[in-house]
């Protein structure tokens, strides 16, 4: 597996390794012509190829005439649109010996007379395009379309049973498809990363869906009970996102903690961890804990001294919060037992991506002169607002 590479680095790739059977990629595109020169004297020997790609249809197009012997081919790309008749014609004319086809298509509709009255017949036109027998006799390659009714920029087509690791259900979410009614085109055993806000699962006969491997999961709550039904084990959840609906009961929260054995990351809004922090019992696993939140709220000295004092406060190793003070950040680092990763904004620090960084710099002696030596202080550079404190 390549992380990232562009097509003339890849074209470089395969032309050392001949014999080079199965890759996984993401490619980049540098926008040079001289990708395409490149990509006519390499000839691959390529039969699984899995990409995440994001140049232009006809720089796809070079790249699959080098790899005629192409057998399984996986690709997700947000800068695609091509119909059922379009893949056909690729099909027919460079992946001849193409068996299994998955893709992922996340795209708008290139008409600009496409709005929100005309979206579901656009989609309509769409996936009759998936249904000749090219597709649905020849092949068995089944399609399903999601959109959101209220954002006509952001439709996402893919095959089934879906092939991908990561899926997103928000509010409005709408969804046709070409396949039967069959349990088989309807499992998500590939989705280990799941972000649901909405009541899709209201009704089972709409979206008979099954999750059953998901690892990472973004909720909001409260959910209705299809919701266990649609993902009925969360044994294998190792991080959990939680939010809360506006003026909506946290019943659930004590049912849920218990179904979630291994979670090791917790991210919460602020306004929940009062209701969390009086919890008389709490997963042992959990040792990361997220209460930074982007709207800007911070915690106060009541609040730290809750978190220090909470079960989850006692056991947790790493930590990220926004703080009112700078003296909150060194009481937390001082009456947290086990803590020993620190990531934290001040609010009280007034950097600025425009001003000096003398001000930071100020704030970080202050903390050297306060805590041992054995403790490492540095800005967080992935987001310099922030400040990591490794705890010795």
């Amino acid at each position: 597996m390549i992380t990232t590479c562009q097509l003339n680095a890849l074209a470089h790739l395969l032309e050392k390794t001949p014999n080079l059977r199965r890759l996984n990629v993401n490619i980049t595109s540098n926008g040079n012509s001289d990708d395409d020169k490149q990509m006519q004297v390499v000839h691959s020997s390529i039969t699984t190829l899995t990409l995440l790609f994001h140049p232009s249809i006809e720089k796809m197009q070079n790249l699959f005439r080098i790899v005629p012997n192409l057998f399984h081919l996986t690709i997700n790309t947000t800068s695609i649109y091509l119909n059922g008749h379009q893949w056909k014609q690729i099909i027919v004319n460079q992946l001849r010996k193409l068996k299994i086809f998955r893709f992922q298509m996340t795209f708008s509709f290139p008409d600009n007379n496409t709005n929100n009255n005309n979206i579901e017949e656009q989609i309509d036109l769409l996936l009759d395009t998936f249904r000749t027998p090219f597709w649905l006799n020849e092949h068995g390659w089944f399609v399903r379309c999601d959109w959101n009714a209220q954002i006509i920029d952001n439709i996402s087509l893919y095959t089934v049973p879906y092939a991908f690791d990561a899926l997103s259900i928000h509010h409005s979410k709408r969804s046709k498809w070409t396949c039967p009614n069959d349990n088989n085109y309807w499992s998500y055993n590939y989705v280990k990363n799941f972000w649901y806000e909405n009541d899709l699962f209201q009704d089972l006969n709409l979206f008979p869906a099954h999750f059953p491997n998901i690892h990472h999961l973004r909720l909001r709550l409260p959910v209705n009970d299809n919701f266990w039904f649609v993902i009925p084990t969360l044994h294998n959840l190792i991080s959990l996102n939680l939010s809360l609906r506006q003026s909506r009961t946290i019943t659930q929260i004590n049912a849920l903690f218990d179904l979630i054995p291994n979670v090791y990351s917790l991210t919460i809004e602020p306004s929940l961890f009062s209701r969390i922090a009086t919890l008389k019992t709490i997963n042992k696993s959990i040792r990361r804990l997220n209460l930074f939140d982007l709207s800007g709220s911070y915690f106060d000295s009541v609040q730290c001294s809750l978190l220090a004092d909470s079960l989850l406060g006692c056991q947790c190793e790493v930590l990220i919060i926004g703080v009112e003070h700078r003296t909150n950040a060194y009481f937390l680092i001082t009456h947290m037992p086990n803590l020993r990763v620190l990531i934290f904004r001040c609010r009280d620090d007034k950097w600025h991506e425009n001003r000096s960084s003398s001000t930071r710099d100020e704030l970080l002696s202050w903390l050297k002169n306060r805590l041992p030596s054995t403790c490492s202080i540095s800005k967080n550079e992935k987001a310099p607002f922030k400040i990591r404190v490794w705890i010795g």
